[in-house]
């Protein structure tokens, strides 16, 4: 008898248990988390001369805007 009470209180424990994990789970499914934007990255080599090569990661974003800040200031350049 104390035999089937011990084994009706672990499959209890245990289901309930189970069934907190499950909520937990499916919890934290239900929040979107916020996409990171994707990095791009590219190598270049030093200036000094060397074989090895600089690895520079950036959104395309940031791509972008040191595009335009390097054509501005090569456009200031050659107009003075």
């Amino acid at each position: 008898m104390k035999l089937l009470i011990t084994l009706a209180l672990a499959l209890a424990a245990s289901s309930t248990a189970s069934a907190a994990v499950d909520a937990s789970a499916n919890k934290g499914s239900t929040e979107a988390k916020p996409t990171k934007p994707k990095k791009i990255c590219k190598s270049s080599k030093q200036d000094t001369g060397s074989r090895i090569t600089k690895k520079t990661c950036k959104t395309q974003e940031q791509w972008e805007k040191d595009n335009n800040d390097n054509e501005v200031r090569m456009k200031g350049r050659s107009a003075g």
